[in-house]
């Protein structure tokens, strides 16, 4: 797959599945991001990963979308 095809099959995901993701999986991404270009390099972006189950709920609590 090519980068314009995987932009024009892009969709959002709504529902998710319960399971867990891979601690590797997220190391993975994360080294992706932040090698992602940013302008003139300052790199401005935080990450936060939070897995913990009753953490996420308190987070839907003041975030009703996620």
């Amino acid at each position: 797959m090519n980068l314009f095809e995987a932009i024009k099959g892009r969709r959002s995901i709504r529902k998710f599945k319960p399971n867990s993701i891979p601690k590797e999986y997220i190391k993975t991404l994360l080294e992706a991001a932040t090698w992602a270009p940013s302008a003139g390099n300052i790199q401005p972006w935080n990450f936060i990963v939070v897995d913990d189950p009753k953490t996420l709920d308190l987070i839907k609590k003041f975030s009703p979308a996620l």
